[in-house]
């Protein structure tokens, strides 16, 4: 029997607050920059582990509506964090991708983030040429740890 695997209405929270007014294409991306083992293969096929810490970072881009309730808190967050970082709260997040199996069931796969900061403000453009794009702010979130669910 084959498998199925149809996808709608993610969910992405920031500080436990529902994000909404997301915008086109990978509105929500999360990408894992490093390796959280290293592999080295010496002389006669000696092999050397190593944990790589830097494997827990996991960076996130939300592509928000430019003036949205999104844009408009995580505008907020960063003015915070560097008006004074030393007392900074660090972001956390949920992004919840759900798959169902064609015959009503629901899986969630989680994504459980903290330690976020963000690292510089959305670029800006004025178009022209009905660039869609510049109506939109996109932010880029960087954490320092997350776990993954499927359940």
């Amino acid at each position: 029997m084959s498998q199925l695997s149809l996808t709608g209405k993610d969910v992405l929270k920031i500080n436990n607050r529902l994000l909404n007014d997301l915008a086109d294409g990978d509105c929500v991306h999360i990408t894992l920059p490093n390796d959280s083992v290293a592999v080295k293969i010496g002389k006669e096929g000696n092999a050397v582990y190593a944990l790589n810490e830097q494997g827990r970072q996991t960076n996130v881009e939300i592509r928000a509506l430019r003036g949205g309730a999104t844009d408009k808190q995580l505008n907020s967050l960063y003015a915070a964090q560097l008006a004074d970082f030393a007392s900074t709260i660090l972001i956390n997040a949920e992004f919840i991708k759900r798959i169902g199996d064609g015959a009503g069931g629901v899986t969630n796969d989680t994504y459980i983030m903290g330690g976020g900061v963000i690292p510089k403000l959305p670029e800006a453009t004025s178009n022209a040429e009905g660039n869609t794009d510049q109506s939109l702010a996109i932010w880029s979130i960087i954490f320092t740890n997350r776990q993954r669910a499927i359940g």
